[in-house]
């Protein structure tokens, strides 16, 4: 099952604003707590982790690792999905929307 996205957004600001986290990590944590989340909305959440993080903390909210993290896990999550769209493009295979759980990464 899906979290609502308020829920989602606040699991993706907890996993990115953890101190020592990596995208293997918040992706790990993320998998944990998110149930099978559409790849969409993870990445809307990601953006909008970076949007809420850059605004609350305005002298260095661009700087911020965190910020920079969500950045990165939504291009990671972006190109991800590109990729397996253009596979299942290519086999002319039709796929319902991407979840977390289709992604090998």
């Amino acid at each position: 099952m899906e979290p609502d996205f308020d829920t989602l957004l606040e699991q993706v600001l907890a996993a990115v604003m953890d101190g020592q986290a990596e995208p293997i990590t918040v992706l790990w944590k993320l998998r944990q707590t998110t149930g099978d989340p559409r790849i969409m909305t993870l990445i809307r959440a990601f953006l909008a982790a970076d949007h809420i993080i850059s605004t609350t903390f305005k002298d260095d909210g661009l700087d911020r690792s965190d910020a920079a993290l969500a950045r990165t896990m939504a291009l990671i999550l972006a190109e991800a999905a590109d990729d397996v769209e253009l596979d299942a493009e290519t086999t002319q295979t039709p796929s319902p929307p991407l979840r977390l759980s289709d992604l090998s990464i």
